[in-house]
């Protein structure tokens, strides 16, 4: 795990408690963005939590940055001192996997970064769809950037909506009659088209479409 924040006491609290478990080993920590950025090229970190506080950069362009560039494969969990639709929602847009706050507590926070780590990442999706739902209710806009939609097949438009109402991969491949791997290829191709990386993403881009 590495672990990104400003704030050298809190990454020494998680540190202190990640390490804890036997299933977390903390094997990266920084505070300042451009820092942690030069660092992470040659690092080796499964997952990475970051703070969207940090110095130099913040920690959502520093999570754009990583994703856009490949530069490190973690899987990345975004987080925050209290509930915030609209950090849920930016992170997402970015290429976050999850985003959990202080507020949630320990216990939540441990069992979000497990559900990232072991790829089970419905319950992830339902909060950001929830976060996403209230942040539009709201006010707020919801959008991914300028994004090719038309060159989406029907295959494809129906897949992001499947997302976008929390299916998983499993309910995505009985409902769309298709075997694991075909729906894999789809999946891959829909990121091409679009230019996005992560399924959270696809999340944001059904909002931005109307499917949701």
């Amino acid at each position: 795990v590495g672990l990104l924040a400003a704030d050298e006491d809190v990454r020494l609290g998680r540190a202190q408690l990640l390490d804890s478990f036997r299933d977390f080993q903390v094997v990266f920590e920084d505070g300042d963005g451009q820092s942690a950025l030069a660092r992470l090229a040659d690092a080796t970190v499964d997952l990475l939590v970051v703070n969207h506080r940090l110095k130099t950069i913040d920690g959502l362009s520093l999570v754009q940055q990583l994703v856009e560039s490949h530069e490190n494969a973690a899987k990345i969990v975004v987080t925050g001192p209290f509930a915030n639709d609209e950090l849920s929602v930016d992170a997402a847009k970015v290429g976050a996997l999850a985003t959990v706050t202080m507020d949630e507590g320990a216990k939540e926070f441990v069992a979000t970064l497990r559900r990232v780590r072991d790829f089970d990442d419905q319950k992830e999706l339902l909060k950001l769809i929830a976060a996403a739902k209230r942040y539009k209710n709201s006010g707020g806009q919801i959008g991914i950037g300028n994004r090719d939609f038309a060159a989406l097949s029907d295959k494809q438009k129906l897949i992001i909506e499947l997302y976008s109402k929390g299916f998983t991969d499993e309910q995505a491949n009985v409902k769309l009659r298709i075997k694991p791997e075909t729906q894999n290829k789809y999946l891959h191709s829909t990121f091409q088209t679009l230019g996005l990386h992560t399924r959270s993403q696809l999340v944001i881009a059904a909002f931005q479409m109307g499917l949701v």
